[in-house]
């Protein structure tokens, strides 16, 4: 589903995108994400695809609960 459907089927405009994780370094990327979604972009946690990796494993060992993962 693309961005434009997304904002279709809930009826509402987009206020802005967040790209997380190492592709909000690539700036290109950030521009033409601006440009095709028509809406600011901004990024963050450039290690949040590393963290959320490793939250998952943790709770498929068992070492912390969904709750946990929730709150990270």
């Amino acid at each position: 589903m693309s961005w434009h459907e997304l904002e279709q089927v809930s009826g509402q405009k987009a206020q802005q995108l967040t790209i997380l994780g190492g592709g909000g370094r690539n700036q290109l990327l950030v521009e033409m994400t601006q440009e095709l979604c028509d809406c600011p972009v901004r990024t963050g946690a450039f290690e949040a695809t590393s963290h959320g990796n490793a939250a998952i494993q943790a709770y498929a060992l068992g070492l912390i609960s969904r709750e946990a993962i929730a709150k990270l």
